[in-house]
């Protein structure tokens, strides 16, 4: 049970990762974008790495018995 609530956990985290990359590439590919946009999608990666190790940490804190 704890390893398949880990690999759901890795697969969404596997997914915002996959996601924010393609989101960076398009912003980056866009060259009339203000700092204000380049910003937000420092922002984004920011976040979703955060929000990645804070799961993780979670995941590994909560007893699951």
């Amino acid at each position: 049970m704890k390893l398949f609530a880990f690999l759901i956990i890795i697969g969404l985290i596997l997914g915002l990762a996959i996601t924010g990359a393609l989101a960076v590439m398009q912003a980056s590919r866009f060259r009339y974008l203000n700092k204000l946009s380049h910003f937000a999608t420092w922002i984004y990666i920011v976040i979703s790495t955060l929000l990645a190790l804070a799961i993780i940490i979670a995941f590994f804190t909560i007893d699951f018995a």
